[in-house]
């Protein structure tokens, strides 16, 4: 089984929005990591709380297909 590779893992933990998104990406294109919409949202959620533009759409584009009835994000109200 894939798993993304542990720099990118040890700077989305430390909090870096970049990494975040990219680790997210990773999950939600199978590619790097295992396709895992789940995982995906969460570290999209982490970037967007941060602001980061392109995550807060990933998350919006997850939700507006279904993907997220598990999710907790509080930026996906209203939509």
């Amino acid at each position: 089984m894939k798993k993304p590779s542990f720099g990118i893992k040890k700077a989305a933990d430390q909090g870096y929005d970049a990494a975040q998104f990219n680790l997210g990406l990773m999950y939600f294109k199978g590619q790097g990591a295992p396709q895992n919409n789940k995982e995906a949202a969460f570290w999209f959620q982490k970037a967007a709380e941060q602001g980061f533009k392109t995550a807060q759409r990933n998350l919006c584009l997850i939700y507006a297909t279904g993907n997220a009835q598990w999710c907790t994000c509080k930026l996906h109200k209203g939509l």
